[in-house]
């Protein structure tokens, strides 16, 4: 199917959404439903991109955000107490 839209879309020099109109107009709609289906794609890689580049620049810090260093001890505890770590969100809270 992505072969045929770019083929079809090579020879009438138009685009996505076009294209499919000038084949059959109620197929307007699945030019539609594929580009809202690529920025949908498109806005979930920036998300796994920008995660990505925020766990790169927080492991310049020292000692590590996620690290068993950074780990808390509550004041009032007495016996067996055991250290709360931070997790994934509450690394970028400050």
């Amino acid at each position: 199917m992505l072969t045929l839209e770019f083929g079809i879309g090579q020879i009438l020099q138009r685009g996505n959404i076009e294209v499919w109109r000038m084949l059959h107009p109620r197929l307007y709609g699945l030019g539609l439903a594929t580009c809202i289906a690529c920025f949908l794609v498109v806005v979930y890689y920036n998300v796994i991109i920008s995660w990505a580049l925020a766990m790169f620049f927080n492991s310049f810090y020292s000692p590590l955000p996620w690290s068993i260093e950074n780990a808390k001890v509550k004041p009032d505890c007495t016996e067996n107490c055991q250290p709360t770590y931070l997790t994934c969100p509450d690394v970028f809270i400050t």
